[in-house]
């Protein structure tokens, strides 16, 4: 037989009716070919004393949760009662996992609770994935010694505590100074959409090629509904990048009320990625050969980026030398025009035609960071060098007249090698 008792009922000593109902033989009828067997059914009530001991009894009054929300750990804190007729001594409550709360810390002593007595408690608590925001229920037992020091646990009590959504936030990222084969910043502009404040909140980038991350975590602070937060980073675009929209992939993260990191959705974004800067020289230079002279090339910036600081290089092969081959040419706006000027020395032997000289252009970009350009192609034209006669014969007609002026001077020269001379 079992007996459930009634959580109000009071200590002592019950007398339970019991109502037994049996059958009996009462007679038999026989004869030669059969018999008969009559019977009869009886009902009485009997009574069973039933001893109801006294017992700790939990109630919960009152629950409430503090920062639960998706992913984080909040509070839940409860205030329950002793609704038995026995002290609940060395007590301690227990908070039980219910989907979406999972209790981090649990076993919170209540020491000994009489009769009628409440007494608080908070538990740390991590919030799970869930359906949908709203009332989830919390769960709790009393875990106690009696007064025989038998050690017994309370049957479950439920209360129910406001759970929300993790916070949400909007994003929005302009580059500045990223161009291919070169360094660049991105700044996201982080909004929080959600109904919650986020304490140390930081965006995290995640690498995606084309981009090297200089940075990859930048700070926002705290940000309160409806406040935005700037995050700069610096990437590194490779020379294999084209001129395009790129995604970058970035994690919002901040700190719950026990200083843990909380994770937001990964969020897609577009930034810009220029082309690579390049110059254009944009006339030829003219040299003789087997002599040494400046040339001067004019330098135009075909680039997107402003070259700040530039210096043009020109790299010279055979039949070209130079000891000279830098000019610094200041600021190049897209577009605009600068010249720069070498002494170039040209081999005797050169052939008479159009070459062409490596150039580029170092200069500092919008962040400080010192960039090389491509390489452009400065042509050169080589022509017939002069003679090696001395005080400019070359193409003057030398006349019989000259000679004795030529002789005058000191100056001897065979005729038979000066006839036909210009």
């Amino acid at each position: 037989m079992t007996v459930e008792v009634d959580e109000d009922a009071a200590p002592g000593t019950y007398r339970l009716p019991v109502t037994v109902s049996y059958s009996y033989i009462f007679s038999i009828n026989t004869d030669p070919y059969e018999y008969v067997i009559n019977r009869n059914t009886e009902t009485t009530t009997e009574y069973v004393t039933v001893r109801v001991e006294p017992s700790a009894r939990l109630a919960v009054v009152n629950q409430t949760g503090q920062n639960l929300y998706e992913n984080a750990d909040g509070t839940v804190s409860v205030t329950v009662r002793n609704n038995g007729s026995e002290a609940a001594s060395d007590a301690t409550l227990l908070m039980e996992e219910s989907s979406p709360l999972q209790p981090k810390s649990n076993g919170v002593s209540v020491d000994r609770l009489e009769p009628g007595e409440t007494a608080q408690a908070s538990f740390q608590v991590g919030v799970g994935e869930f359906d949908a925001a709203g009332d989830y229920a919390a769960t709790f037992r009393l875990r106690y010694e009696d007064e025989n020091g038998n050690t017994m646990t309370s049957a479950a009590r439920t209360g129910s505590v406001v759970i929300s959504r993790a916070p949400t936030y909007d994003l929005s990222a302009e580059a500045t100074g990223l161009y291919v084969d070169s360094r660049g910043t991105v700044a996201v502009t982080v909004t929080n959409t959600g109904e919650r404040t986020v304490r140390d909140a930081r965006a995290v980038l995640d690498p995606l090629e084309p981009f090297t991350l200089v940075s990859s975590t930048a700070s926002l602070g705290t940000l309160s509904p409806g406040e935005s937060g700037t995050a700069r980073f610096k990437l590194e675009t490779s020379d294999q990048a084209i001129a395009q929209t790129y995604p970058l992939t970035v994690t919002v993260v901040h700190d719950d009320a026990y200083g843990n990191a909380v994770e937001s959705e990964p969020q897609t974004i577009g930034v810009d990625v220029g082309p690579e800067s390049t110059i254009q020289v944009v006339d030829t230079a003219r040299v003789s050969a087997g002599g040494t002279e400046t040339v001067t090339y004019t330098i135009r910036n075909t680039g997107e980026e402003t070259l700040s600081d530039a210096v043009a290089r020109i790299n010279t092969n055979s039949p070209f030398d130079t000891d000279d081959d830098t000019t610094y040419v200041g600021t190049l706006a897209p577009g605009e025009q600068a010249t720069a000027s070498y002494t170039v020395s040209t081999d005797g032997a050169a052939t008479h035609k159009t070459y062409s000289l490596d150039m580029t252009v170092k200069y500092d970009n919008a962040l400080g960071d010192t960039v090389v350009t491509d390489v452009a192609r400065a042509p050169i034209t080589v022509t017939a060098g002069g003679s090696s006669l001395p005080f400019g014969l070359s193409g003057t007609t030398i006349a019989g007249a000259m000679v004795p002026l030529l002789l005058g001077l000191g100056v001897v020269y065979r005729t038979d090698l000066l006839s036909g001379v210009r």
